[in-house]
Order: C-alpha cells, then sequence, then structure tokens
C-alpha cells in the first residue's frame, strides 16, 4: 500500500504544536471537554434506562 505524501509520525513535532497555547485554544479545550461530559452523561442515561 503507498503512503500518503502528508503522512506523518504522530510523535513528530510541529510549529503549530511547538507554539504557546492561546485563550482561544483553552475555550476550545473546555468546550471539547463539556462536550464529551455531556456526550459522557447522556450514555450513561441511555444505558440506565436500557437496563429498567
Amino acid at each position: 500500500m503507498m503512503r500518503l505524501k502528508n503522512e506523518y509520525h504522530p510523535l513528530q513535532t510541529s510549529i503549530a504544536y511547538d507554539r504557546k497555547a492561546t485563550i482561544d485554544d483553552d475555550s476550545l479545550i473546555v468546550a471539547f471537554m463539556q462536550a464529551i461530559a455531556s456526550y459522557v452523561g447522556m450514555a450513561d442515561r441511555i444505558t440506565a434506562a436500557e437496563d429498567l
């Protein structure tokens, strides 16, 4: 199978990841965590309903 030219190793660092995190990045991370938390909570409720 041919490897894509733009494929890179996950551990490979890039300029984008070396830069300092900005306030925008922090708010995105918080929103992402809240989304996961709400999804996990929803999954728990669905599971509880199935167990009834």
